[in-house]
């Protein structure tokens, strides 16, 4: 059965306990509903002495204004009785044999409601609380949640995927909606090293919905609101990050692109994913691109490996041939990207919140895929550039966004297009002109 009650403390101060002289003290910090959360412990030096994960615990969502002096007592007991009182086989005035007297006095006069005892010949700790009834005053147990000073938050992974060479690496992610804030935290997750963060906005409540940030985070940028998530899991990521409009200032992320080693794109414009896929095109950095439209309904994700296999325009080239991409210039500026699949389609990106992390965790493995693709110490081999994924069953669509069966996926190779204006047979002529001064002629001749 569920614990009752709930105590957040630092593994140190619970091996100072167990090693200091005294055998009891005070342990202060804050409660809220049925958390406690110890700041620091009486460990008989005249001071309240505080530890590492105490920082952890003063930055808990409940701790704001709940605060308390002596929240509770530890003391340090003999073997045996933990076990008595986890099998609910405790009243109050048994604890008379296993407790200090003064304590057992103190406790009696100030109606202390928390005990925490930590055994002295075992490992064992555990909160206790006390509850009146049918006029007897019972001793509980409750549940304690012992932090780590330096966690490790990749204990469950170590062994399966190769954490000391992810630590080295850098990636780029452009867009921090629903689906580039999920790809964020998992590639964290993973152990990657360095991510780079672009995106110019802001948190509104919309964003709440799908959002891996929550109401906390309203109004602030999505750089450093995605940042702050990431760090309150304990990960380790190095987070650099830019809110600078990669189409005012494209040589943000070209010196972003340079050091990395993948890109990737989650942006819901084709504006800037062109943008991003003619700078790693150029600088010969593997991209992967991401979105997902027909309300959700159906994700692409598109791998770029430069100068090898298609970039981003010689898939929409490909697509438009297999009269797949349907596009609506009277609708919108520019080109649209693929979210007119259907009529009446006012290009408002909806759809569920469990699709979108679906799309969105496919694309973080495949960028884990691409870096690392060593099938028995990677992530596993991908021998294809794109996929398409279906939430529904749909046969209406033209391949690859034909579904038979719901979660179906579709993997498509598609070959570097001889028209292509990025990597076709313009590839030499634009290798080495100037990101700023070409963009808008090739945007040009991509709505032509």
């Amino acid at each position: 059965m569920a614990s009752w009650y709930c105590m957040l403390i630092g593994e140190e101060l619970i091996d100072k306990m167990r090693k200091c002289d005294i055998s009891w003290g005070y342990i202060d910090g804050f409660i809220k509903g049925d958390v406690l959360g110890a700041f620091s412990v009486d460990l008989g030096t005249g001071d309240m002495e505080p530890c590492l994960a105490s920082l952890k615990v003063s930055k808990h969502r409940l701790c704001n204004n709940n605060y308390k002096d002596k929240l509770a007592y530890w003391v340090k007991v003999k073997k045996g009785l933990i076990k008595k009182i986890k099998n609910w086989d405790m009243l109050f005035e048994e604890l008379t044999q296993w407790l200090p007297e003064d304590l057992f006095e103190m406790i009696q006069e100030s109606k202390a409601e928390y005990l925490l005892f930590v055994e002295e010949d075992s490992k064992e700790i555990l909160l206790a609380f006390f509850l009146e009834l049918k006029g007897k005053k019972l001793i509980l147990p409750g549940e304690v949640q012992a932090l780590e000073e330096k966690p490790n938050p990749f204990k469950r992974i170590d062994g399966l995927v190769p954490l000391e060479e992810m630590k080295e690496k850098s990636i780029v992610i452009v867009g921090l909606g629903s689906g580039g804030s999920s790809i964020a935290m998992e590639l964290a997750a993973a152990g990657v090293g360095t991510l780079h963060l672009f995106d110019k906005d802001r948190l509104n409540s919309v964003n709440l919905f799908r959002h891996i940030c929550g109401v906390r985070d309203l109004g602030r940028k999505k750089i450093d609101a995605v940042e702050d998530v990431i760090k309150e899991h304990s990960l380790p990521t190095s987070i650099k990050k830019c809110e600078n409009d990669i189409m005012s200032y494209p040589e943000k992320l070209v010196e972003a692109v340079q050091c990395s080693d993948i890109v990737i794109c989650a942006t819901d414009n084709p504006e800037s994913r062109a943008m991003v896929n003619y700078i790693c095109v150029k600088f010969s950095k593997p991209l992967i691109l991401v979105c997902t439209f027909d309300n959700a309904k159906i994700g692409e994700i598109i791998r770029v490996t430069p100068n090898k296999a298609a970039c981003y325009e010689c898939t929409r080239i490909h697509l438009k041939e297999q009269g797949a991409l349907i596009e609506d210039n009277d609708t919108r500026e520019g080109i649209l990207p693929y979210s007119s699949q259907v009529e009446n389609s006012n290009g408002n990106s909806r759809g569920t919140r469990t699709d979108v992390f679906i799309v969105a965790a496919m694309a973080a493995k495949v960028a884990l895929m691409t870096i690392k693709d060593d099938p028995d110490n990677g992530f596993g081999k991908l021998p294809y550039n794109y996929i398409a994924w279906g939430a529904v069953r749909n046969i209406e669509f033209i391949e690859p966004y034909k579904f038979r069966q719901p979660f179906g996926t579709n993997y498509c190779n598609y070959n570097i297009h001889p028209e292509c204006p990025i990597c076709g047979s313009l590839a030499e002529e634009i290798r080495n002109i100037n990101i700023e001064d070409k963009y808008n002629e090739i945007i040009q001749k991509l709505s032509v």
